[in-house]
């Protein structure tokens, strides 16, 4: 008996394992500068929700002979685990596994040429996700006019003037001038991509999704790529920047008329003389959050034969805040990318950024830094290496993990950061602040934060209104109080403490859910049901117009002390892309207490929940419940 593999459950695997559509397009990058490519193209295909990639590389290589083929890079772009890399001498790149990415679409088209063929290759795979498997023939077709042959052909009937436009820039001309070698991909009908937020370049390229991942998130966005402009010194900058004499442009197609470059390197902040004289130091501005002050830092260092390079930049909240418009906060960035996603403690693999690693500043090596972690805002520490990846490039594989977690490689670091907080620059001066500032902050932070608080929470009882319920022997001439901002958890133990007091014959009582659970993460609490708990969910004032900010999918009841009363027909939409329309308004005795949710589906209405959620009105409940048995009180 031998082991048995699935090619096609492979493929299907790999091709969507990626957190984002744009993955796609990390992955294609890296392979145009692993091609030593000097220009690649970028053009989104709107009408098929696409994308069309191109780069003058070397192209994907047929075999010699039969004995070649594991060194042919067109073979090895259709395999898996037979590429022609190796782990250093690429991007990211050695799995053979990113291209796979491709896959993910209903159509996928290749078009190559190397050096010293007469001829162009090309090969259109339908579904390929689902029908390449190890018999499939990828043998592929020759043609002296893939403009008209091949893309001609694709979109003979169904190209609108969008693609049209596309196909009068893809003529003969371009590939007899420019495609002498390299690839071009037609992908189509990408798997899981919301292409307006993904690919959509729009009038304003520079604040699209897709400008701003190429920048902070691919090869061409290279964190190792600093200059004097942006505050670095001449020795950081040769010491940092790696070596590459033809960098590649990258162009991405805005209109039928206009290509726009897209700068190499990752966009760190320039720093101007005048910015030079009115900074402000960490600890002169009344509130680190309104900090716009500044600091460079670079080096390398070399550890168990392999280079490490260590980029600090230190700007401000603010400063990131102002100078960085296409991010912002949650859904405020104009790109869906947060500000928060760029700073902290990044690794980056051979200049890629993989993801954030604050948690290595727990590290006990690094305890006389450790209050870095309160102020992640004010900056991004890059640490960059030839770090070794999962196969979606998105996390380190654990021989890379134990690298960052050893003594040996966080001593560097802690080097790192010793030499700049006790430099007398200006830059070692903002560090050594900003040390001290959060510190200070936080110390400070702790011991008034409790007694504040509970000032507070006294200063309000006597601005809220009160209530208590007659007829309840344990409960007579008890007073409670309304639930303010933050106190949804008052809102469950008041769900809980007066529903154990609801009549059993009252008709109302179907509404009071004995909850059976209290958790701090995930769903609130779940209740007694009939025949199996039902989810609960607390808030405090509850309005359709916003976003839900948990799952549609997982509630049944949302129990809020009062809402927004909505109108039948509203639609509201979930964190998790879910909507849900009100379908009914709940009423005893004429009075509304809480609304029906039903229709509950994603935005593709697709894959629906099959039950209701309900929203109930705690003070509403409680009034229509008990009557005249509850008094209110208004404040004095």
């Amino acid at each position: 008996m031998k082991p048995l593999v699935s090619f096609s459950h492979i493929v299907r695997e790999i091709a969507v394992n990626r957190e984002s559509p744009s993955e796609l397009v990390r992955e294609l990058i890296s392979n145009a500068y692993d091609a030593k490519a000097n220009l690649f193209r970028i053009i989104p295909l709107a009408q098929k929700k696409g994308l069309i990639f191109f780069d003058n590389g070397v192209g994907l290589s047929m075999p010699s002979d039969s004995s070649d083929r594991e060194k042919s890079g067109y073979q090895s772009f259709f395999s898996i685990g037979q590429g022609t890399k190796s782990f250093g001498e690429s991007t990211i790149g050695y799995k053979c596994q990113g291209s796979k990415l491709t896959f993910a679409c209903t159509r996928l088209t290749v078009i190559t040429r190397c050096e010293g063929e007469q001829s162009w290759r090309y090969k259109t795979l339908n579904n390929p996700k689902e029908n390449l498997n190890n018999l499939f023939d990828i043998t592929p077709d020759k043609t002296n006019s893939p403009w008209s042959q091949v893309l001609g052909e694709l979109f003979s009937v169904s190209a609108d003037q969008r693609t049209s436009n596309i196909l009068n820039f893809l003529n003969d001309d371009f590939f007899q001038k420019e495609f002498q070698k390299g690839l071009l991909l037609v992908i189509e009908d990408i798997e899981g991509a919301d292409f307006s937020k993904y690919f959509d370049v729009g009038e304003k390229a520079e604040e699209s999704h897709l400008y701003n991942y190429i920048r902070f998130f691919t090869a061409h966005g290279d964190v190792r790529i600093i200059n004097k402009e942006q505050g670095f010194n001449a020795a950081e900058v040769k010491t940092v920047v790696p070596k590459n004499a033809n960098p590649p442009k990258c162009l991405l197609w805005k209109s039928p008329s206009e290509f726009i470059e897209i700068p190499r390197g990752w966009p760190y902040l320039s720093i101007t003389d005048e910015q030079r004289r009115e900074a402000v130091g960490p600890k002169q501005v009344a509130s680190l959050a309104q900090g716009r002050f500044f600091a460079r830092f670079a080096a390398t260092f070399s550890l168990e034969g392999y280079t490490y390079s260590l980029v600090f930049v230190i700007d401000g909240y603010r400063r990131a805040l102002e100078q960085y418009p296409t991010l912002g906060r949650q859904r405020a960035a104009k790109s869906f990318i947060p500000l928060s996603t760029q700073r902290g403690v990044i690794i980056s693999s051979q200049g890629i950024r993989v993801g954030i690693r604050n948690e290595i500043l727990d590290a006990p090596e690094l305890q006389d830094f450790a209050s870095l972690k309160d102020g992640t805002q004010h900056f991004t520490l890059f640490i960059d290496g030839p770090f070794e990846l999962v196969t979606n490039r998105n996390a380190l594989a654990p021989q890379s993990q134990d690298r960052l977690r050893s003594g040996s490689f966080l001593g560097k670091v802690r080097e790192f950061f010793t030499k700049w907080r006790r430099d007398k620059s200006d830059s070692g001066k903002v560090f050594s602040e900003l040390l001290e500032r959060i510190a200070g902050d936080s110390t400070e932070y702790d011991r008034q934060k409790y007694v504040e608080e509970r000032e507070r929470l006294v200063a309000t009882l006597s601005k809220r209104d009160s209530f208590a319920l007659k007829g309840v022997p344990a409960l007579e001439e008890t007073w409670f109080y309304s639930p303010m901002m933050a106190e949804e958890n008052c809102v469950a133990v008041y769900y809980t403490l007066f529903g154990l007091h609801v009549p059993s014959e009252s008709p109302l009582r179907q509404w009071w859910r004995r909850p059976l659970t209290f958790n701090s993460r995930g769903i609130d609490s779940l209740g007694n049901g009939s025949g199996q708990p039902v989810d609960l969910e607390y808030k405090l004032i509850f309005n359709v117009k916003d976003v839900f900010n948990h799952a549609f999918l997982v509630v049944d009841f949302i129990v809020c002390w009062d809402f927004v009363e909505p109108t039948v027909g509203d639609v509201m939409r979930d964190d998790l892309q879910y909507t849900a329309r009100v379908d009914r308004f709940l009423t005893e005795d004429g009075q509304v207490f809480g609304f029906v949710f039903t229709d509950v589906m994603d935005v593709d209405d697709s894959n629906p929940k099959q039950s209701d959620v309900v929203v109930i009105g705690l003070k509403r409940l409680l009034d229509v419940t008990f009557g005249e048995n509850l008094k209110w009180r208004k404040p004095p």
